[in-house]
C-alpha cells in the first residue's frame, strides 16, 4: 500500500476576504516569490484557479484554502507547512478557523479488505439475489488523544483506497501547523494501517 500522489493536503476553513485570493497577493505573501504556476480547471459552467510553487498546489476559495503536496519529499512537506504558516500569519477571518490534515493510501490487491466485506452480514444475501458488489464504502470516526480521525475505506475494481482526515477545531492565533505535525499524522496513519494488516511502502515492520 502506498500514499496516493497529490493526496497529502492541509485544508483551512474560514471566511476570508476575496483580496486574499488574488494571484499577486498569494505570490507575494504565501509563496514569497514573483513566479508561480497558474492552473485552470473547468467543471460545467464553473472555472477554478489554482497556483503551484515548489511542488505545492494552492487552491483558494472564499470559504476554504486547500494546500496540497504533490510529493512526499521532506522539503516539499516543509514548503507545504511554510505556505500554510505564511497564509495564517497575514490574513484575518471573522469565522473560527477549522482545519484538517488529509492523506490517501492505495493498493490494487483487495484480498485483505475483501475478507472484511465478505463478513458483512448482508453480503451473501446480496450475492444470492444475483447482484455483484462492485463498490464498498466503509467510514469510521475514531478518536485518540483528543484528535478526531475520519477514516474511509473504498473498494472497487481498481483496488482499495483508504482516506484519512484528521479534523481540528482548536486553532487559535497561537497555534502553528508544522512539518512535525504533518509527519506525525503520516506516521500515525501508516502505523494504523500496518496494525490492520496492510504493508506500507517505505515503512519497516516492527
Amino acid at each position: 500500500m502506498h500514499i496516493v500522489t497529490g493526496s497529502i493536503s492541509i485544508v483551512l476553513r474560514g471566511d476570508w476576504n476575496s483580496y486574499y485570493l488574488q494571484p499577486q497577493w498569494i505570490s507575494e505573501k504565501i509563496c514569497e516569490s514573483e513566479e508561480m504556476e497558474v492552473g485552470f480547471k473547468v467543471e460545467g459552467y464553473k472555472t477554478s484557479i489554482s497556483y503551484r510553487k515548489n511542488n505545492v498546489t494552492i487552491d483558494p476559495r472564499p470559504d476554504a484554502m486547500i494546500f496540497t503536496a504533490q510529493t512526499t519529499d521532506e522539503e516539499v512537506l516543509k514548503t507545504l507547512t511554510a505556505f500554510v504558516t505564511n497564509f495564517l500569519a497575514t490574513t484575518e477571518t471573522p469565522a473560527p478557523i477549522i482545519y484538517g490534515l488529509n492523506v490517501k493510501y492505495h493498493e490494487s490487491d483487495t484480498t485483505s479488505f475483501a475478507i472484511v466485506v465478505d463478513s458483512i452480514s448482508d453480503s451473501d444475501k446480496i450475492s444470492d439475489c444475483g447482484y455483484i458488489i462492485e463498490e464498498t464504502h466503509i467510514s469510521r470516526k475514531i478518536t485518540k488523544d483528543d484528535k478526531v480521525l475520519n477514516v474511509t475505506f473504498d473498494m472497487n475494481t481498481t483496488g482499495l483506497t483508504v482516506s484519512f482526515n484528521e479534523h481540528h477545531t482548536d486553532y487559535d492565533e497561537n497555534s502553528k501547523i508544522s512539518y512535525e505535525d504533518v509527519k506525525s499524522f503520516l506516521d500515525r496513519t501508516s502505523f494504523l494501517l500496518s496494525k490492520l494488516g496492510y504493508s506500507i511502502e517505505g515503512m519497516e515492520d516492527d
